[in-house]
């Protein structure tokens, strides 16, 4: 009877000794971990910091995708490897200036031409946004009432998931995402030495298909120091320039830095909107 309670004794010792010890790692592993996630927190800010460092450096009097900003960056640190990507925003239609800018205003309703996307995303865009009277609100979530913090908004009032991410029509026509094409940060101005191919396009009407061709290849080649360089493209003319000047720029306000960190079991991505005219941070998020 006494050995079989030393026995039990030394096997309830034993498990609990083994539990300690495993609680004690496991502590330790978590200590180890936020560790490792605080050390690449300073890395990455370090590294974002840095970049806007350089932005404000550029002395260059447009902004295009052959400089060094536009360029995808990697870099090793103690703890891994941290990728960056830098876009300026100024390429993408403004959203928030939609219904409060007549000629914005209209490059979106071209674009959503472009894109085949029903016009009623309009109508509820500035009823979400307070540009104009409720009327017909189908949407679970009521109006905002004041500009979007982020274009993703769009997407608690207009569920067709194809017309905001992209969709592929039948006969191979591809369509991008109408959000991959906007933004809510901006100078005020469409950069044309960056604006994707769809939003030359939604510029005007006037602009089709190999003209747009033609303003990125020449831009490729030649970035435009001022928008009046766009009549050395052939196909632009004074009269359309005219109708457009008012809509461009050839230099941006608004960047967005992402960096992402991976290495061991660490993985942090930072996203950070920076503004070159008052050299500060607007918007930043961890995760």
């Amino acid at each position: 009877m006494i050995v079989v309670l030393v026995l039990g004794l030394i096997l309830a010792l034993t498990y609990w000794a083994v539990g300690a010890f495993e609680s004690s790692a496991s502590a330790y592993s978590a200590v180890q971990k936020v560790y490792r996630k605080e050390q690449g927190l300073v890395f990455l800010n370090s590294a974002l910091y840095k970049l806007a460092e350089l932005l404000d450096k550029d002395n260059n009097d447009y902004d295009a995708l052959n400089e060094f900003w536009a360029r995808p960056y990697s870099f090793e640190t103690p703890i891994g490897t941290i990728e960056a990507k830098i876009v300026d925003l100024d390429r993408y239609i403004d959203v928030n200036l939609v219904g409060r800018n007549r000629k914005i205003t209209r490059v979106f309703e071209n674009l959503l031409s472009l894109l085949q996307i029903d016009p009623q995303l309009l109508e509820l865009l500035l009823e979400w946004k307070g540009d104009r009277p409720e009327e017909f609100w189908p949407a679970k979530y009521p109006p905002k009432g004041k500009p979007l913090d982020s274009v993703h908004e769009i997407a608690l009032f207009w569920d067709k998931r194809g017309d905001l991410y992209g969709r592929e029509e039948e006969g191979g026509i591809s369509y991008p995402g109408l959000l991959e094409l906007l933004t809510v940060h901006s100078g005020g101005r469409i950069n044309i030495n960056t604006a994707p191919y769809w939003v030359i396009r939604a510029l005007s009407p006037y602009i089709d298909d190999t003209l747009a061709r033609e303003i990125i290849a020449y831009r490729k080649e030649h970035p435009f120091r001022s928008v009046h360089e766009l009549l050395n493209v052939e196909g632009i003319d004074m009269d359309l320039l005219y109708r457009i000047e008012d809509l461009l720029t050839t230099r941006s306000r608004f960047f967005k830095i992402t960096l992402k960190l991976e290495g061991g079991n660490t993985a942090l991505t930072v996203e950070a909107v920076y503004d070159v005219l008052n050299k500060r941070f607007v918007e930043k998020r961890i995760y």
